[in-house]
């Protein structure tokens, strides 16, 4: 994966997630969102049980101009793995048959995300994977980190957070929701728009220009 966050002291050295903690003068900040030019999708083989991996009941809607969109999900699992320096990390994965190669090389992904706030239920605008969001409780100066990993034929989502974070998280997750959208590239030719077009766009643009329900 790669990982490109200016406002974290120190960096990720090598091949593992070193995290430091934030300077006391970072205490008062409350969240803070990633441009979505840092960092998009990784591209991984796919899993060996890809098919098993879409929540059941969720499906995949064909828009006018043969883009894929699903709607809000709850995702149905969770993993959990520990990461270094009392960080763990939670994973949930997405199944799409329509992700093959060209999808990968040249098509557009997006991914957005809702009930990042684990202590308010109610702030639910659509925020683009992948961001960073710092939790409103005393003391919690390092943010959770949102980011998605796109391989072929399925999504993997992560949320990378300290250990004294996760319980707030489990408690949240009932209310966590995802929804995926997947732009082909004759689709992108048709709108005469790039990947990185809409990978820019707000929530609201996109849904419209694909003319889908919010």
């Amino acid at each position: 994966m790669e990982f490109v966050y200016s406002t974290i002291a120190n960096l990720k050295k090598h091949n593992i997630m070193k995290r430091a903690l934030f300077s006391s003068a970072l205490v008062a900040l409350l969240f803070s969102a990633c441009s979505k030019s840092d960092a998009v999708a990784e591209m991984a083989p796919a899993p060996e049980n890809a098919q098993n991996q879409q929540p059941a009941g969720n499906t995949v809607e064909t828009t006018q101009n043969g883009s894929w969109v699903t709607g809000w999900e709850n995702p149905s699992t969770w993993s959990k793995t520990a990461g270094n320096d009392n960080v763990s990390i939670f994973n949930t994965p997405r199944n799409f048959k329509q992700l093959d190669q060209t999808m990968l090389n040249r098509g557009a992904i997006m991914v957005f995300a809702r009930g990042y706030n684990f202590a308010d239920v109610n702030m639910n605008t659509p925020l683009g994977v992948p961001f960073h969001f710092y939790l409103p409780y005393e003391r919690m100066n390092f943010p959770v980190f949102w980011r998605y990993v796109a391989k072929m034929y399925g999504i993997d989502l992560n949320l990378e957070m300290h250990n004294d974070q996760s319980k707030y998280f489990i408690g949240a997750q009932p209310n966590v929701q995802l929804r995926y959208f997947l732009v082909p590239p004759e689709a992108l030719a048709r709108m005469n728009m790039t990947a990185d077009d809409l990978r820019q766009m707000s929530y609201t643009n996109l849904v419209n220009l694909l003319q889908v329900a919010p």
